[in-house]
């Protein structure tokens, strides 16, 4: 936790491919492997975030 007064610690953003790159990395041995990869390829995300639309099952190579 941060006290107050202490600036908050810096947060990382990930870019879009970044996020599938990781997940993939990750691979289904991965516990939240498949939730995050419905999640990052769901219909409500690409609409949520057009830039997911370039992603599909085809693109991740195991």
């Amino acid at each position: 936790p941060v006290s107050a007064g202490q600036p908050s610690p810096p947060c990382e953003i990930w870019t879009d491919a970044e996020v599938v790159t990781a997940i993939c990395r990750a691979g289904p041995a991965d516990q939240d492997y498949t939730t995050l990869m419905d999640s990052a390829l769901s219909p409500a995300s690409r609409r949520l975030n057009p830039k997911l639309k370039k992603y599909s099952v085809d693109f991740i190579v195991f």
